[in-house]
């Protein structure tokens, strides 16, 4: 009976209305104003923890590990290559003040949020193993390649 109830007042299925932000993570922003917060606040950085990360790797990655962005959802790729950063947890002193300052600024440029879920609590000690850390550094490396790339293709779409 209470189905009946909320189909007749709100046109829709509850399960619809719990599911509707998982559909739509992300909040409208403009095209032109993700273009000029990447142009702005994100570009220079997200440059310089690239440029910290291929002087702290010692051999080349090995492993390149591309992400597609996909034509007409770069900010959805955006979104799940940031998610996946996070979700990693690396945590290295010489750039990890920035590199959360980016993935946080990409966040809120985009309109979207990481889901973290409980695994969140738990960190990585990236210092007991050299090779390891390369490893995850080299990954580091390609996602943060692969985020550039995809604000590229995204900036390259004519603003309306």
């Amino acid at each position: 009976m209470r189905n009946v109830f909320f189909r007749y007042v709100f046109g829709l299925y509850p399960l619809g209305l719990v599911l509707l932000p998982i559909v739509y993570p992300c909040g409208n922003k403009t095209t032109t104003s993700i273009i000029m917060d990447y142009r702005n606040l994100i570009g220079n950085p997200i440059s310089e923890v690239h440029e910290i990360i291929t002087r702290k790797i010692n051999q080349t990655c090995l492993e390149n590990h591309t992400r597609t962005c996909e034509q007409n959802k770069e900010i959805g790729s955006i979104r799940q290559m940031v998610c996946s950063i996070q979700r990693r947890r690396l945590h290295f002193t010489e750039f990890q003040p920035q590199l959360t300052i980016i993935l946080k600024t990409i966040q809120i440029s985009l309109g979207c949020d990481c889901e973290l879920g409980r695994s969140a609590v738990r960190k990585r000690d990236t210092k007991q193993n050299p090779r390891r850390t390369q490893k995850r550094l080299c990954k580091l490396k390609n996602l943060i390649i692969n985020i550039q790339s995809c604000f590229q293709k995204y900036n390259s779409k004519e603003v309306t």
